[in-house]
């Protein structure tokens, strides 16, 4: 009886954390959705992210879509309100994201490059003797959709640096995106544990 009574036990107890996963899934996909919405626009809507980009239903609120839709907002490619609805530019154009710029690596991708182009771009700025302001970041279609071979052609920058960068620099600015994630939600911290950087990187 006791025997019985501990597999039984043992078996109910796979089928709660079965269905507990199951529903943090759905709660997931439910909460994804919402966000999408919100970051849909006219020209932009929920239907062509999914078409273009069925997975991203699959993809964490908290770790993937939040982190990156906070990377866009800091760097003024998108403005969000605090319900993370997508607020019109001031030049009256209506923001444009697509299931493919959300679903983009944040910290294989989005963060090693933007912050390679701008700290070349202010390096060469600073050498003339005017100083004129640094030319604007990369439009975000070369951002995220260009090859790396591509990006740096188009933004005139040395492919061998940009590679040697992103692999020193990768896990810092990881665990600075996730310092600031986890400042706003608590999240966990899974980087290493590196200081933060000192330069222009913060």
């Amino acid at each position: 009886e006791n025997l019985y009574s501990l597999f039984s036990d043992s078996h109910h107890s796979k089928k709660k954390k079965k269905k507990k996963k199951k529903e943090e899934e759905h709660q997931n996909t439910i909460t994804t959705t919402r966000t999408l919405q919100n970051s849909a626009t006219t020209t932009t809507t929920l239907n062509d992210m999914l078409r273009e980009y069925p997975g991203i239903l699959t993809l964490s609120l908290e770790g993937n879509l939040q982190p990156t839709m906070r990377f866009y907002n800091q760097t003024g490619y998108t403005s969000l309100d605090e319900d993370w609805n997508l607020i019109t530019r001031s030049d009256g154009a209506p923001p444009i994201i697509r299931g493919r710029y959300i679903a983009a690596s944040l910290f294989g991708r989005l963060l090693p490059r933007y912050h390679y182009d701008r700290k070349q771009t202010t390096s060469n700025s600073r050498r003339r003797r005017r100083r004129p302001p640094p030319p604007p970041p990369p439009p975000i279609h070369v951002l995220v959709g260009c090859t790396d071979v591509d990006f740096c052609t188009q933004r005139n920058l040395n492919l061998q640096e940009y590679t040697e960068f992103r692999t020193k620099e990768s896990s810092r600015l990881k665990f600075l995106s996730q310092f600031d994630t986890w400042l706003q939600t608590g999240r966990a911290i899974d980087a290493p544990t590196t200081p933060p950087p000192d330069d222009e990187l913060v």
